[in-house]
């Protein structure tokens, strides 16, 4: 592969150059794989395109960069790429994290852009939910690197082959982890701010637009994506057969066959009749209403603990099965608790310390393929297990990790001392002291003192501001409900006695 430097890094790039009267059609791949997903395509490409595949940076072989990553420098590269290769425009198709560059960079440099094609296309995903699964992502590629290729693999392709897994697998481990990581915070920084839905945007672009989706991709449903593409005033949308995420890998020649007819084709918008008009308008008012409440309908695995009993439901149902044995319910808790990954060396720490090494990891394996068994009577594939970390492979959510998620804006001082203080009260009467004693391990009961010393530690600093600006009834009120987490016995009725 040719080499383009720019900066402090090379960026391996490959360009079939037929002629410059040619169309020429610029491949951007997804993340966590390379510009090799696109050896499957190519050959069955039109013969007359010229054709541009390269690695971002941090990935495949072009080297990784001391600065931050940021849209802007990705932007660059293609814009280096096409000043050194002397592209006037370039028809952009994009696989999954690929689609969302090009989007933006069509947005941000329409000229330079002929026509979009977008593969797997993240269209709509709430800020909540998305943040949360890749945070869990990010998380499992510390934990276990090779676990994670293999949830990449089971979730990106259809069927799953030794050769399919064999290019995710080596596309993967030249992945920069510290450039993963930047750029998953980027994208969900930046592109899903507040929740990303590509309509609006995409209907000001103008550009023909190719929507093609895999028919099992379990991350973006295919018949939305299609729905959506209605929506758009010259965008077409097609449901790939027999196929994943990564349909270029699993159908290489059937998306090569549509994305040659798109841009060789005609591309004028498809005439719309009144009724049509007034049928897909109202589409869209129907789909405007069902996105807002996307999020709250979308099936997860939640475990509540705060009111004495533990219940594990999925999609609001509850999972049967014998959680009273092998310290099933305590390990599920545990992965929760952790964003959904742990090793298992941390597993053995935990609950087994006293143990031989040998005989912690037959116990653990034992209890481990126990909990499996609950899980696949119910929700198979739930649980992902490989020799060093287990990790849920579902939306999930708890009670008590929520608890704890929403006491770290109670300290930030750009939000009113009134307000936050009033939630932490509500905090304080919803906390049950005891609400982890059904679990019967030292690891909950330390998890409990930590929570607890936190809560004081909020009390005291909420009670210093409160005091410093004379709000002695909202102190008092806090007070009063603090008891159950003071930092010594006696200490509320002290602080409330000197405020009388």
């Amino acid at each position: 592969m040719p080499i383009l430097h720019i900066d402090d890094y090379r960026l391996h790039y490959d360009y079939r150059y037929l002629d410059k009267k040619n169309p020429t059609l610029l491949l951007l791949h997804d993340l966590s794989v390379d510009s090799t997903v696109w050896h499957a395509l190519v050959p069955f490409l039109d013969p007359s395109f010229n054709i541009l595949v390269y690695d971002y940076f941090g990935h495949g072989k072009t080297t990784d960069s001391a600065g931050p990553v940021s849209f802007e420098k990705l932007f660059r590269e293609i814009l280096s790429l096409m000043h050194t290769l002397r592209l006037d425009t370039v028809h952009l198709a994009g696989s999954g994290f690929g689609g969302v560059l090009a989007f933006l960079f069509a947005e941000n440099y329409p000229r330079l852009v002929r026509t979009l094609s977008f593969m797997s296309m993240p269209f709509y995903v709430p800020e909540e939910i998305y943040r949360k699964e890749l945070h869990t992502i990010i998380r499992l590629f510390t934990v276990d690197r090779r676990l994670l290729t293999q949830k990449i693999v089971a979730e990106n392709v259809y069927p799953v082959t030794p050769g399919k897994t064999t290019l995710i697998t080596n596309a993967f481990n030249r992945v920069s982890a510290r450039n993963f990581e930047q750029i998953i915070t980027v994208m969900t920084d930046q592109t899903f701010a507040d929740r990303f839905s590509l309509i609006r945007e995409m209907s000001r672009l103008k550009l023909p637009v190719l929507i093609m989706s895999g028919e099992f991709d379990p991350l973006f449903p295919a018949n939305l994506s299609v729905i959506l593409a209605s929506q758009l005033p010259n965008g077409r949308g097609l449901i790939i057969p027999e196929a994943s995420h990564l349909i270029e890998l699993d159908q290489p020649k059937i998306v090569a066959a549509r994305l040659n007819f798109f841009i060789r084709g005609q591309k004028a918008p498809f005439p719309f009749s009144a009724a049509h008009q007034k049928a897909a308008d109202e589409l869209k008012r129907i789909l405007d209403k069902g996105f807002s409440e996307l999020h709250i309908r979308r099936p997860s695995l939640r475990m509540t603990v705060m009111k004495g009993t533990v219940e594990i439901l999925w999609d609001e149902r509850p999972i049967e099965g014998k959680w009273n044995q092998r310290h099933a319910r305590e390990l599920l808790f545990y992965i929760i608790m952790n964003h959904g990954s742990v090793t298992r060396t941390a597993l053995i720490d935990t609950f087994m310390p006293e143990l031989a090494a040998s005989q912690a990891k037959t116990r653990l394996r034992v209890q481990l393929n126990h909990l499996n068994k609950i899980f696949q009577h119910s929700l198979d594939h739930a649980l992902m297990i490989s020799r060093e970390a287990v990790a849920l492979n579902v939306k999930f959510e708890c009670d008590l990790l929520d608890f704890m998620e929403d006491l770290k804006p109670l300290l930030l001082k750009e939000i009113p001392l009134a307000a936050r203080t009033e939630q932490f009260i509500h905090k304080l009467n919803i906390y049950n002291p005891s609400c982890l004693a059904v679990f019967q391990d030292e690891w909950s009961g330390s998890l409990i003192e930590k929570l607890e010393i936190r809560l004081s530690q909020i009390m005291i600093r909420l009670l210093e501001e409160l005091e410093s600006e004379d709000q002695t009834l909202l102190a008092k009120e806090m007070l009063k409900a603090g008891t159950a987490v003071e930092p010594y016995d006696g200490f509320c009725k002290e602080k409330l006695d000197h405020l009388s």
